[in-house]
């Protein structure tokens, strides 16, 4: 099906924010994510190819509309300089956070490349949640979406500020560059593990409010680590007692 010219104004909309809060859309560009997405039974609305294309995403008896785009009104609607040959338009979940044995909180993550990159590692560690302070990056920017292969669609988020929390019935964990090492903690129980921005570390509330504190020790001359690569090494430490063995 070709596409109109108000269709694509729709399309163009959606790259601000603000048309996709309004809408409650977000485009997703590329086959791998969408593949990926298709894999946990997450649809798309509707599919864009460019013409010509002899490439099919297979959606089992699902019938997606499909629509046949131009390489210049592809160029117009998807955030990349090369955009691959399918888009996709999808309806932003509201994906609750039901369990709470194990949550994490980033405080003030503002690059969307680190965002989404926690997002992909809390996917693969199976974290309960994942909780934002109101400062933290978008989660549907499309930078975010890409980072994270999707993720961002299943593994349950909400945006909260810390003040607003209930913390009787969880530990607060929090990553300092001063704290136990991290290597030698075992969780017991519930918790909340706290993860700040790198460049304005977490706020002075989370930290008094914290019941215990972690670091990564490590060597070199580097003053910090990259936030998403500390995220992991925390996630994998911290799961460990709940891995199966063929991880390590």
């Amino acid at each position: 099906m070709d596409i109109s010219k108000n269709k694509i104004k729709y399309l163009v909309s959606l790259k601000q924010q603000k048309f996709r809060n309004k809408y409650k859309k977000v485009l997703v560009e590329g086959v791998r994510i969408i593949e990926q997405l298709a894999s946990k039974n997450i649809l798309p609305d509707e599919i864009f190819y460019l013409e010509n294309s002899d490439k099919k995403i297979k959606f089992g008896k699902h019938n997606i509309k499909e629509y046949n785009l131009q390489n210049y009104q592809m160029k117009k609607i998807t955030m990349t300089d090369n955009p691959q040959f399918v888009t996709a338009l999808y309806s932003i979940p509201n994906a609750q956070i039901m369990k709470t044995n194990f949550l994490l909180y980033l405080d003030r993550i503002q690059d969307p490349g680190n965002l989404g990159t926690i997002f992909r590692t809390v996917a693969a560690f199976d974290i309960d949640g994942i909780i934002l302070s109101p400062e933290c990056c978008e989660i549907f920017n499309p930078k975010v979406v890409r980072s994270s292969l999707g993720s961002v669609f299943w593994v349950p988020h909400i945006y909260k500020d810390i003040s607003e929390m209930n913390l009787e019935n969880q530990s607060l964990i929090v990553t300092l560059l001063e704290g136990s090492d991290l290597s030698k903690f075992r969780r017991n129980g519930r918790i909340i593990l706290a993860i700040g921005s790198e460049s304005q570390g977490l706020k002075a509330e989370i930290i008094n409010r914290a019941d215990e504190k972690i670091t990564i020790p490590y060597s070199g001359e580097m003053e910090s680590l990259n936030v998403a690569i500390a995220t992991g090494i925390c996630l994998y430490e911290l799961s460990k007692p709940h891995l199966p063995n063929s991880l390590f």
